[in-house]
C-alpha cells in the first residue's frame, strides 16, 4: 500500500535559506535548510502516514523487512537507498566516501572503540559503501574527480604558486602514481594561509584568462571562504563542472568531490559515511581519506555524467549499482503504469499534481494525491504502481536489474 511521507530537514551552515521551503510551498524561517531526507536512515528517518498515525519508516521496515524491502534486501534489514533534496548555497566539505571493504572495516573498528554514531569524530556510522547520484534541479556546480594529470600540470603552472610547484613537478615526472603523495603533502602544508593567499592573488589575475577563467573563479571562491584551509590547494586538482537542470552525475566510492552551489535531487546508498579533506569546520581525517582515495580519474577516466534513457514514459538514470536508480516522469495528463522494479519505492512530485496507487491487489482502491514538494512511499509488497496527472514526478527505486541503462560519459558541461 502506498502511503504519504513526512520528511525531516537537515540544517547545515552551507544550506540555502529559501530553496527547500520554496519547493515545499512553505515560508522560509530565515535559517539555512540544507537537505530534505526521504528514507529510513538512523540519523533522520521519514514518517509514514497511515491508519495508525505517523510512524518512523525505520520502524515500519523493522516490523516486516521482507514485505517492505523485498526478498533481495530483507537480509540487510535496511532500505537500500536514501534520497535527498540538497540545497547548496555555499560549498560542502571536500570529501570522499568509502568502498564496501573499507566501510565494513572502519565501521567495525569505530564500534569496537565505542565512538558515538553521531559524534564529530565518527566517519563510518554504518558498514555500507556510499555511492551517490545527483540530478540537477537548477544549475548545479561541483568539483568531482581528479583532472587528467597533464591538465593539472598546466593549471598549476599557470597559477605559478611556490607551494604548488612540487606538485606540478611530481605529476609531470610520475603521472597518477604521484597523486596520492601530493594530496598528502598539500593537506599538510606548513603555512597553509600563505599558500591560500598566494592562490587567491594569482586566481584574481587568471579570472579573465580564456582557458583558466572558470577554474580561477572556483579557486578564488574557495580561497575567500577558507583562507587558512590547505584543502583549497587540493581542490585545485579536481574537475570543476556545472550540470544544467535535468542533467545527472554519479559519484563512486573514493571519488573526491565537493558540491559548490545549486539545488539537486540526490539518490545514494543508505549511508552517512563521510571522510573529509577540508573546506569544513567538521572533523578531518587525512590518514583515512588517503586510504579511501580513488585517483583513477587522473589517468583519464573522466567525470561520470549519467545519460538518462527513456523506458516507457520515464527517463531513467541508472548507474551500475543494484542499490538505486532514479527516473523522471514528465506527463501531460492521463494514466501512466510504471514498470515494475523489485523493492521499495519513493515518489516525489517536483511540480504539477499526481495521484498514485497500486495497479492490483487489496489496496488497489487506495490512492495518494501528491502536489509539488510532496512524497510517498510504496513497499516491495505493493508491486507495480500506476500514476495519473500532469507535471514532473521523480521515482526512486532499487537498481534496474543492477545494470547501467545510461552509460557514464565525459560530461559536456565541464569547465577548465
Amino acid at each position: 500500500m502506498i502511503r504519504r511521507l513526512a520528511n525531516p530537514v537537515q540544517r547545515y551552515a552551507w544550506g540555502s535559506v529559501e530553496a527547500i521551503p520554496r519547493l515545499l510551498g512553505v515560508p522560509p524561517d530565515g535559517e539555512p535548510q540544507a537537505e530534505l531526507w526521504l528514507g529510513a536512515h538512523e540519523r533522520a528517518a521519514s514518517q509514514v502516514q497511515g491508519a495508525e498515525g505517523a510512524l518512523s519508516l525505520l520502524d515500519v521496515v523493522a516490523r516486516d523487512p521482507e514485505g517492505e524491502l523485498g526478498e533481495e534486501w530483507a537480509g540487510d534489514g535496511r532500505m537500500p537507498f536514501l534520497a535527498k533534496v540538497i540545497a547548496t548555497a555555499a560549498p560542502l566539505s571536500l570529501q570522499v566516501h568509502p568502498d564496501a571493504e573499507n566501510a565494513r572495516r572502519w565501521y567495525a573498528d569505530e564500534e569496537r572503540r565505542g565512538l558515538d554514531p553521531h559524534g564529530d569524530t565518527r566517519t563510518c556510522p554504518d558498514d555500507v559503501a556510499k555511492a551517490e547520484m545527483v540530478l540537477a534541479l537548477t544549475e548545479f556546480r561541483a568539483l568531482c574527480g581528479f583532472r587528467h594529470c597533464d591538465e593539472s600540470v598546466e593549471w598549476l603552472e599557470a597559477l605559478d604558486v611556490a607551494a604548488l610547484k612540487p606538485t606540478a613537478e611530481s605529476l609531470r615526472r610520475s603521472g597518477p602514481e604521484a597523486l596520492r603523495d601530493e594530496v598528502d603533502r598539500l593537506l599538510r602544508l606548513d603555512a597553509p594561509a600563505d599558500a591560500v593567499a598566494a592562490i587567491r592573488a594569482r586566481a584574481e589575475v587568471l579570472e579573465s584568462d580564456p582557458r583558466w577563467g572558470h577554474s580561477a573563479q572556483v579557486a578564488l571562491e574557495l580561497a575567500s571562504l577558507y583562507p587558512h584551509d590547505p584543502a583549497v590547494a587540493m581542490a585545485l586538482l579536481l574537475e570543476p563542472l556545472a550540470l544544467a537542470p535535468g542533467e545527472a552525475m554519479f559519484v563512486r566510492p573514493g571519488q573526491p568531490h565537493s558540491y559548490l552551489s545549486g539545488t539537486a535531487f540526490e539518490v545514494q546508498a543508505n549511508s552517512d559515511n563521510v571522510l573529509r579533506a577540508g573546506l569544513t569546520s567538521k572533523h578531518v581525517d587525512v590518514e583515512l581519506l588517503l586510504r579511501a582515495l580513488d585517483t583513477t580519474d587522473s589517468a583519464g577516466a573522466g567525470v561520470a555524467a549519467i545519460a538518462g534513457v527513456h523506458v516507457g514514459d520515464e527517463q531513467v538514470f541508472a548507474p551500475g549499482t543494484s542499490r538505486f536508480a532514479l527516473s523522471v516522469l514528465r506527463a501531460a495528463d492521463g494514466s501512466h503504469p510504471l514498470p515494475d522494479v523489485p523493492g521499495p519505492q519513493v515518489l516525489f512530485c517536483l511540480d504539477g499534481g499526481f495521484v498514485a496507487g497500486d495497479v492490483e491487489g487489496p489496496d488497489a482502491d487506495r490512492e495518494v494525491a501528491l502536489r509539488r514538494g510532496e512524497s510517498a512511499y510504496a513497499p516491495a509488497s505493493s508491486g507495480p504502481l500506476r500514476v495519473r496527472g500532469s507535471g514532473r514526478l521523480l521515482r526512486v527505486t532499487t537498481g534496474r536489474a543492477g545494470r547501467p541503462l545510461g552509460e557514464p560519459t565525459h560530461t559536456h558541461r565541464r569547465h577548465s
